[in-house]
């Protein structure tokens, strides 16, 4: 959308009228259970192939995540080559599930279990009682990146090629939604009004598009992996972006907060140094869960890259750092942190 907002979000290098390169600073607020993260996703990243070698990109990188910093951003992501983005504070984090559904599974399914039809329709502009369903389907779930309004979403949901589809049941009303490759293989983003009936939509899927097998991809931390995650072929756990944490405290409370909602987590405490200086006091109690800076003394020391690995990646805590039985036990109780990240939402 050529928007001058949109232009105004990009650091551009120039000689003179020519573009050298360029680094686009993209805000996202990303919504966990009704808590707000001010996210920033760095993207189109690019310089110019006779410009290269000269440090334009370092210098665009450098400047791009101070001005994030100023602008109180409490995370920024990124994809990219892990050992390129390393040096700038990024790290790979969130978690997601990539899972391949054929007809055998299908079978198995709806013997097992039965199964309810659905249809598709094109998610576009003419349907506006379907698209405004969907957006509030999208925007109930418990962490999501905040698409603004309607237009917004089908922009986002149109993205990378994609094309939205909304699931219509046999009596007529909306029940869910996808976005998919236009080959229909690959589905990037699905939720039903219904948990229990994502697998019925995945089914209705093949058989409308006469396919054998379809490529889906969800977030681990949605409850809609349940059903989908018991009768699939395979599936893969992997991360979904990089991340550079400005805020530790902004991010990992409401993440802590919301995986003690979903989870009771064992009652204690902790404390974590990241960095030279930053503490923070990690605590819960009961209902309550909490992460503060503190001056307390810490019980274990790690840098920001091995932070972000440990809080949010995927391995257990004890396969990211060392450290006394009783420490790891706690880790293990609280870690990883539900973060994850749409296909979607990358730039």
């Amino acid at each position: 959308r050529p928007k001058q907002e949109l232009m105004e979000q990009n650091l551009v290098l120039r000689n003179g009228s020519e573009i050298l390169a360029l680094v686009g600073i993209y805000p996202m607020d990303l919504v966990v259970d009704g808590r707000i993260i001010r996210c920033a996703t760095v993207g189109n990243v690019a310089t110019r192939p006779d410009a290269r070698g000269n440090g334009y990109m370092r210098l665009l990188m450098t400047e791009a995540l101070h001005e994030v910093d100023q602008r109180g951003f409490h995370m920024t992501r990124l994809g990219g080559l892990r050992q390129r983005y390393n040096r700038y504070g990024f790290e790979y984090g969130g978690l997601g599930c990539k899972y391949e559904w054929n007809l055998k599974n299908s079978q198995e399914y709806i013997n097992t279990r039965g199964c309810q039809k659905f249809i598709f329709v094109p998610l576009d502009e003419d349907h506006g009682d379907l698209l405004n369903a969907a957006f509030v389907l999208y925007k109930s779930t418990a962490c999501n990146v905040d698409r603004i309004d309607s237009e917004t979403f089908l922009c986002v949901l149109r993205a990378h090629s994609m094309e939205p589809w909304a699931a219509i049941s046999e009596d007529g009303l909306f029940a869910g939604y996808v976005t998919a490759s236009a080959d229909h293989k690959t589905i990037n983003e699905q939720y039903a009004l219904d948990d229990s009936r994502m697998a019925d939509l995945t089914i209705s899927w093949l058989k409308q598009h006469n396919l054998t097998q379809v490529e889906l991809y969800l977030k681990c931390w949605d409850r809609t992996n349940i059903t989908i995650s018991q009768y699939a072929e395979s599936y893969t756990i992997m991360h979904t972006s990089m991340f550079r944490i400005h805020d530790w405290e902004a991010v990992i409370e409401p993440f802590l907060q919301w995986k003690n909602k979903c989870i009771p987590l064992a009652d204690g405490e902790m404390v974590l140094s990241i960095g030279a200086d930053d503490r923070y006091l990690f605590s819960v109690c009961g209902e309550t869960a909490s992460c503060k800076r503190t001056s307390l003394p810490a019980d274990l020391e790690v840098d920001r890259l091995t932070a972000t690995r440990m809080l949010f990646g995927i391995l257990p805590p004890e396969l990211v750092v060392s450290g006394s039985p009783e420490l790891l036990s706690k880790l293990s109780a609280w870690l990883p942190l539900p973060l994850s990240w749409s296909r979607q939402d990358n730039v």
